[in-house]
């Protein structure tokens, strides 16, 4: 794979020799910066620091306006493992809709606060498991129960939004959905 930063749009030019280009307006930075190298640390702040199996997630939830696009490529490995899994969360949100719609609303409609806090940053948001456009339809997925912050939600809300929020995780991890 070979990617290529050309005038307003993101090229990459994939090893079966097809292209995708994506249009661009700015690298994003975050707290880890505009780059990232992923790299086992003695005294990690963030899971991604560590040698540890990551389950699936997104992201930056804990970010208003998380980058849009992010590429991940290895330049060097010494170790054995380090597979990558990817999920469909729009197909998952959309299946859930299908079984059990009342889960899916309940996902969509409870925004819950996310964070990261080391010695250095304290970021926080609050959006929806599933958030959805005007016309109802799926836009973003913000799931990542390691940035999940304490749910500060009605005794009467926290079973029925776990009871959600368990089905969908359950459902990222089925073998159809990966």
């Amino acid at each position: 794979m070979h990617i290529s930063l050309e005038a307003e749009r993101l090229t990459i030019r994939w090893t079966d020799g097809s292209v995708s280009a994506f249009p661009y307006l700015w690298l994003r930075d975050t707290n880890f910066g505009t780059t990232f190298e992923v790299i086992s640390k003695p005294d990690p702040n963030n899971l991604a620091y560590t040698s540890e199996a990551l389950p699936l997630h997104t992201d930056l939830t804990n970010q208003e306006l998380p980058p849009g696009y992010q590429f991940l490529h290895c330049l060097a490995n010494e170790a054995s493992g380090g597979g990558s899994l990817f999920c469909d969360g729009f197909a998952v949100s959309t299946d859930l809709q299908e079984a059990a719609p009342e889960l899916t609303d309940r996902l969509a409609n409870t925004a819950i606060p996310f964070r990261v806090h080391d010695s250095d940053t304290d970021i926080r948001a609050r959006k929806p498991v599933i958030n959805r456009d005007v016309e109802g339809h799926t836009r973003e997925i913000c799931f990542n129960a390691h940035l999940a912050d304490i749910l500060d939600l009605q005794p009467d809300e926290l079973s029925p939004y776990y009871a959600a929020y368990r089905r969908f995780m359950a459902m990222t991890r089925s073998p159809g959905s990966r």
